[in-house]
Parts: C-alpha cells; sequence; structure tokens
C-alpha cells in the first residue's frame, strides 16, 4: 500500500506541474501585484487575528500521526470577505505551465512583478514559489 501512496502523490504532483489542476484565487484585474500582495497580506492577517487556530490531533491508517487546524475554513471565510471588501472576486485559476512560472519567478527575482498589473481571469495562472507561498501571475500573449 505504501508504493500506491507514493504514485498517487507523483501522478497529483504531475496534475500540478502540467497545469491541470483549477484553484480558487481571489483577483483584481486591473489592480497591480504590488497592491494585491498587501491586500492579501492585511486580509491574511485580519483572519488570523479574528480567527483563533483550534489544532486537533489525530491518527489515520497510511498517514500516521496529524494535525488540522479545524478553523481553517473560518479563516479562508474571513480573508475572501476581507478581499472582497477591497474589490476582489474569487475565481478559479488554472495551474501555470513550466514556461510561465519560469516567467514569473524571473520577474519576482528582479522585482519586477510589483509593477505589474493583474489582468482577467482568464489571463491567470496560479504557482507556488520557492517558499511554499501560492502565487498568481498573468499570463501574456506568447506565453
Amino acid at each position: 500500500m505504501r508504493r500506491t501512496g507514493q504514485v498517487a502523490v507523483v501522478a497529483v504532483a504531475g496534475l500540478v506541474l502540467a497545469g491541470c489542476i483549477s484553484k480558487p484565487m481571489m483577483v483584481r484585474p486591473g489592480v497591480s501585484y504590488g497592491r494585491y500582495e498587501a491586500d492579501r497580506t492585511r486580509c491574511m492577517a485580519r483572519a488570523v487575528q479574528e480567527v483563533p487556530n483550534n489544532t486537533q490531533i489525530g491518527w489515520a491508517p497510511y498517514v500516521g500521526l496529524y494535525s488540522v487546524d479545524v478553523n481553517a475554513g473560518i479563516k479562508r471565510k474571513v480573508y475572501e470577505q476581507c478581499m472582497r471588501a477591497k474589490g476582489y472576486q474569487r475565481a478559479e485559476l488554472p495551474g501555470c505551465d513550466g514556461k510561465t512560472i519560469e516567467l514569473a519567478r524571473a520577474a519576482i527575482r528582479n522585482d519586477a512583478i510589483q509593477r505589474m498589473k493583474l489582468g482577467q481571469p482568464a489571463e491567470m495562472c496560479w504557482f507556488t514559489d520557492a517558499s511554499g507561498e501560492e502565487r498568481i501571475f498573468t499570463r501574456h500573449e506568447g506565453t
């Protein structure tokens, strides 16, 4: 059974890398990435302040010991309400493909991303950066 779990993880990772998995993200077309990240950080902080952690520890077969914050869903709702109050909307974004991720990482490295603007949801995708944070990026013609 351990081998099956490893195969499933590899298959899911392959789908993410291929950009096949969509994810709900809060977006506001036309806002700068700098503004988006500032709004996002403020709303995340607000959610953490308003909703305390409630960590539960359990055990499950094939997983072993695990912990989960049972208030995570409420925190997500507070975050989304805060972002909506700032003019953002929830949209399903596909995962970025490899080429787009490399373009996004280059824009992050040279800080050019702060001057870029969010596009329409159909032009956007998401990826996980080197620190494990989920980021969004606007794909441009030819990318």
